[in-house]
């Protein structure tokens, strides 16, 4: 599933290529995607307007015109927008495009979702959507993040994987992420988040921080369907430390990595040297 680093990947191309383009018309393939898509709402927020901002909030991406209206996206699990030339054969999994002009100009962008997990939805006001409303703080931009973390977490049997996972706490952090932070910070996946102290929230603040930034800037990670807005893959899975490198030695200590499933998610870790804290 695309996480922080992904999407913003997407909106940073987005903004290069398409801000400034008018939508002529929006094309659905298909309209049954995670829920039926409002067509005719979709269609009046974007036709015959120019996109003046596209924006993210957690790993929803927000294409909107000069007064706000717009449309949503989650990418879900398999989802991408890819900007093409009108006259490029389309994906069998593209079920919404956006047609848009500039001048003689043409672009088509395609939202592809091999698994129909994705969720399309036109835009009002940001702050009132309701996909929007319940969203955790975001990792980047929170100057206090670590004694925020610290302190919802206090009291919580959660494991420290799920918690950070969770987007009504904090947003964009999946998988993936999750699993690189916590071995950047010799965090066990499995302790409850409860029991971590405010230094090792300090500590795990700063790699989910840098680990993020490296991910943006090596254009996310490729894993099975990712690819940026030119339909290129993200390099940042020639990075990972952990995640999808059970067996292999810990680039820290060189202990075999471990596997194990957190929550129903394949989860990545050294029991080397990283240890679940004792509960107490």
């Amino acid at each position: 599933m695309p996480e922080l680093p992904e999407v913003e990947c997407l909106v940073r191309g987005l903004r290069q290529q398409v801000v400034g383009w008018h939508t002529q018309r929006v094309e659905f393939r298909r309209t049954d995607l995670r829920e039926p898509l409002a067509t005719a709402a979709i269609r009046a927020a974007l036709c015959g307007h120019r996109l003046e901002t596209i924006a993210r909030r957690g790993k929803y991406l927000l294409l909107s015109r000069r007064d706000g209206q717009g449309v949503i996206a989650h990418l879900g699990m398999t989802g991408n927008l890819i900007l093409s030339a009108q006259s490029e054969p389309l994906s069998k999994h593209t079920h919404v495009i956006f047609h848009l002009t500039r001048g003689r100009q043409q672009r088509a962008l395609q939202f592809i979702d091999p698994r129909r997990f994705g969720r399309l939805a036109p835009l009002v006001a940001q702050t009132q959507h309701p996909w929007l409303q319940a969203l955790g703080v975001e990792p980047l931009s929170h100057s206090g993040l670590a004694r925020y973390l610290w302190q919802a977490s206090r009291g919580r049997r959660v494991a420290i994987k799920n918690f950070l996972m969770n987007a009504n706490i904090v947003v964009g952090i999946g998988n993936i992420y999750a699993s690189e932070s916590l071995h950047a910070a010799c965090l066990h996946p499995c302790t409850a988040a409860g029991q971590l102290a405010y230094r090792d929230y300090q500590r795990l603040t700063r790699a989910i921080k840098k680990i993020l930034r490296q991910a943006i800037a090596a254009g996310g990670t490729s894993w099975r369907d990712y690819r940026d807005v030119s339909g290129k893959p993200g390099y940042f899975a020639l990075k990972l430390a952990v995640y999808g490198k059970q067996d292999q030695p810990c680039p820290r200590c060189q202990t075999p990595l471990s596997a194990s499933k957190i929550g129903g998610r394949s989860t990545f870790f050294c029991s080397g040297c990283t240890k679940i804290l004792p509960s107490h």
